[in-house]
């Protein structure tokens, strides 16, 4: 058996067992051309065989004709059968051919919204996924953990311009994925090949291009406003058959013309500097190697609410506190290598790095020097934003596995390790936020804050995938992960170890090989704790209230008008949690699958997820003020219900890929989610 096809360096050779069956791993995806041969049979090729992320792919059942004479090869274009015949999880792969010419947003992360039991949110939290929030989601690219290590709220945004397939999985996973409550996505960026090649695109719209425009009760008038983009990608190579390289940058713009009463119309600017990059060695046959790099700088000069408060002003005597500057993004870098060791194994390594940082502030010298007074009584404001901040997250990352053909066994183990960082600052201009709440009452919120704390993420796994027959498949499997938090004093401050969670699945092919399956699993699934729970626990944050009888504008706490304050910095810090539970759930899957043809397949899935325990932080009210630590509905919190979230779908999916012509996914899900917990939806 010889593989070849434009995603892969030179070609793959195998050949069949005892048995007759062959295996060829750790390809990459794309599309390939797979020629069967064997000494007194007519040759067979197979075309157009697509390769999906993380997914088997299949032939069928292969038959050669007994060769009496010579003939010409058997060219045969059909897509082979659209079922993985060993996998349990739900979800979908999406490529570029299929999704680039769809009506959805630029950002790949607007495609997990078309499957089945993925919905959109309209709380800025992302898609929610089988019954979670968008915080539950954990995203990969090129293998990179890129979700925001301190709120889990975002991940680096790229185009779909520079992907070239799109992995979701919801649920029924194998023990090498984790982390999450929602579900996982896999993206993997296009690489180089050994044709040059080069692509450009554009993007405009504007005021002249759209309806007049009907602003919400909180929304400043919109008088004009323009979005464009342009984007180049080069890929080819720089050694044949043995270094490819890709390039890609898109810079975006947007600028929006804002009224603010009184004050006349302002620019809101938004800019974004995206690029993805991949170099692909191939220093022997067996083995690859690749180096990314791939980011998302944005700087945003806002006209409207910043990040200090959700309320709005009836009314202001300067523009200052509506005037504020951000910045945000990521730049990641990860080395990975990969060693094919004939059909028996594959050994992979890699290392990765992520370096987010921020910055908020005043978008001018008043915004920037002067506190946010807010006079409750007419709701006015004046003087600056209030509040500026600065962060610096990172996250290295370091991982080693190897995947063992033993027979009819694909046992594969892994060791990974990630160490998150961050380090925040945050201070309030003069006083702080004033509020005037009667004649002679204020109201002061400041905040000095500069917190530190990481985390330690040890992870092990082990699984086997067990060909018992022709038409029957076993999986099994067990995955450890392990947290530390790190907080100031660079100790240990709270640990949580017992996260073991055994993954269990089976797939059956009933009638001919390949044409149908009925699959069922259960799984315990563990989330990673961000880092923000860490800030406010560990991270010795300060933060005092006040109350003066007098404007604190002008007048000195040391002169008795200081009637109150709590000084976060002096709170009394719970002790570790001993037997501390990670937020986790179990779930039971149950479905059934068949192939129409040879690019149509439609399914029938059961769903059944429990949520098991959640984490929860507060602080007592006054006077013996302190931070209560632990599991909803236990020790500390036992005064809080247990968690309750249970999410049950019922979901029917027909789906056609690979056709020239016509290609489509369409399903009906029946779901429902019930309990008193609804996970987080807003990153405060």
């Amino acid at each position: 058996i010889t593989l070849s096809g434009p995603a892969m360096q030179g070609t793959r050779e195998t050949a069949t067992d005892g048995n007759g069956r062959f295996r060829v791993p750790g390809l990459p995806v794309g599309r390939y051309t797979v020629r069967i041969g064997s000494i007194g049979h007519r040759g067979a090729i197979y075309e157009n065989v697509q390769i999906r992320l993380g997914s088997t792919t299949t032939l069928g059942d292969v038959r050669l004709e007994t060769e009496t004479f010579q003939l010409s090869e058997i060219v045969v274009r059909d897509d082979r059968p659209a079922i993985d015949p060993t996998s349990t999880t739900f979800g979908a792969n999406l490529t570029t051919e299929e999704f680039e010419a769809l009506p959805i947003d630029r950002d790949y992360r607007s495609i997990v919204a078309l499957l089945p039991q993925a919905n959109t949110s309209y709380l800025g939290d992302g898609v929610n996924i089988a019954g979670a929030t968008g915080l539950g989601n954990v995203y990969f690219i090129d293998g990179v953990n890129v979700t925001d290590p301190s709120l889990a709220a975002t991940s680096t945004r790229l185009p779909y311009n520079f992907v070239k397939e799109v992995q979701v999985k919801e649920g029924g996973y194998e023990a090498e994925f984790g982390k999450a409550l929602g579900g996982i996505v896999n993206v993997v960026t296009h690489s180089g090949g050994n044709e040059l090649r080069a692509s450009a695109f554009a993007y405009l719209t504007n005021g002249a291009l759209a309806a007049e425009g009907r602003p919400g009760l909180l929304d400043l008038t919109l008088r004009d406003f323009a979005t464009y983009d342009v984007g180049l990608s080069v890929s080819g190579p720089l050694l044949h058959d043995r270094l490819w390289f890709f390039a890609a940058y898109n810079p975006s713009f947007e600028t929006r013309d804002l009224d603010i009463p009184g004050f006349g119309f302002h620019e809101d600017r938004f800019v974004s500097h995206r690029f993805a990059s991949k170099l692909t060695w191939q220093p022997s046959d067996n083995t690859s190697v690749m180096f990314t790099a791939f980011g998302d700088p944005t700087r945003h000069h806002r006209v409207g609410l910043g990040g200090f408060g959700p309320q709005s002003p009836a009314q202001l005597l300067n523009p200052d506190p509506l005037l504020s500057f951000s910045r945000r993004g990521a730049v990641n870098l990860s080395a990975q290598s990969r060693t094919v060791l004939g059909s028996r194994a594959v050994i992979e390594g890699s290392i990765a790095r992520t370096e987010q940082s921020g910055e908020d502030r005043g978008d001018t010298e008043r915004a920037r020097s002067e506190p946010r007074f807010e006079d409750l009584r007419t709701n006015t404001w004046s003087g600056g934003v209030a509040a500026q901040g600065n962060s610096d997250i990172t996250r290295t990352s370091a991982r080693i596995a190897a995947t063992m053909f033993l027979g009819s066994h694909a046992v594969k183990t892994g060791v990974e390790y990630e160490e998150n960082a961050s380090n925040e600052m945050t201070t309030t201009n003069g006083p702080g936020i004033i509020r005037q709440v009667g004649d002679a009452a204020f109201n002061v919120n400041r905040i000095i804050t500069e917190v530190e704390v990481r985390s330690r993420v040890p992870t092990v796994y082990l699984q086997d995938s067990w060909r018992a027959t022709r038409r029957l498949t076993l999986n099994g499997g067990i995955r450890w992960d392990g947290l530390y938090l790190i907080g100031v004093g660079d100790s240990v401050a709270q640990s949580v170890t017992d996260q073991f969670q055994p993954r269990l699945g089976l797939t059956f092919q009933p009638g001919e090989l390949g044409s149908q399956k009925i699959f069922a699993s259960y799984g315990r699934f563990y989330e990673q704790l961000p880092l923000f729970l860490s800030s406010l626990e560990h991270g010795g944050a300060e933060q005092c209230f006040y109350l003066y009888a007098t404007d604190p504008r002008t007048a000195d706490p040391a002169d008795g008008n200081l009637l109150y304050c709590v000084n976060q910095a002096g709170v009394a810090r719970s002790a570790k949690v001993e037997g501390l539970d990670g937020q986790h759930f179990d779930e039971f899957t149950l479905g059934y699958e068949r192939a129409l043809g040879r690019s149509l397949k439609v399914s029938l899935r059961g769903v059944y997820r429990t949520l098991r325990a959640v984490i929860g932080v507060g602080i007592t009210p006054p006077p013996t003020v302190r931070v209560v630590a632990g599991n909803t509905g236990r020790g500390s919190l036992d005064f809080l219900p247990e968690p309750e979230r249970d999410y049950a779908a019922l979901e029917l999916t027909a789906a056609k890929f690979g056709d020239s012509r016509l290609n489509f996914q369409v399903s009906y899900t029946l779901s429902r989610t019930y309990g008193n917990y609804t996970g987080l939806f807003a990153s405060d």
